[in-house]
């Protein structure tokens, strides 16, 4: 069977609704992001973008997670929108918002400094959700909520 892939209409094979992959796919991976975001922390080898761009997947499956029936351009979007929203808000320096970026949870969420490159990580961790997201959750969508039930 040939896929038509389109970005405005998700999950479509042929013009056929395919099943969307439940909630509880979407928490799973969001998750194993965390996960794999706070271990590119603490290993020094692993470049700083890493962290940044599993940021932005991150992002991208929580919004998957509340807006299931949204397509991949709109997730992709507001996840985006999201990202650059909280590294512009790191120009500003108000005493409160500065408090807590001192904790360790702040610091994670919201990031220290202003960096262009940070940017560049968000857009390709986008990117790389959505094509995670269809190559990998759209295939064994049936296979992950087996493994979790």
């Amino acid at each position: 069977m040939q896929r038509n892939w389109s970005p405005t209409r998700p999950f479509c094979w042929n013009g056929l609704q395919a099943m969307i992959p439940s909630r509880k796919s979407y928490l799973v991976v969001a998750m194993a992001t965390i996960l794999l975001g706070l271990c590119s922390r603490v290993f020094s080898v692993v470049p700083l973008f890493v962290g940044d761009l599993l940021y932005a997947v991150l992002i991208y499956f929580i919004f998957r997670f509340f807006f299931t029936t949204q397509t991949a351009v709109v997730i992709a979007i507001m996840s985006l929108f999201f990202c650059f929203a909280i590294e512009t808000l790191q120009l500003v320096r108000w005493n409160w918002l500065l408090q807590i970026r001192g904790t360790a949870v702040g610091r994670l969420v919201l990031g220290q400094d202003f960096l262009f490159a940070d940017l560049i990580a968000y857009t390709f961790g986008v990117l790389l959700a959505v094509v995670f997201e269809r190559v990998v959750l759209e295939r064994s969508s049936n296979g992950i909520d087996k493994l979790l039930k």
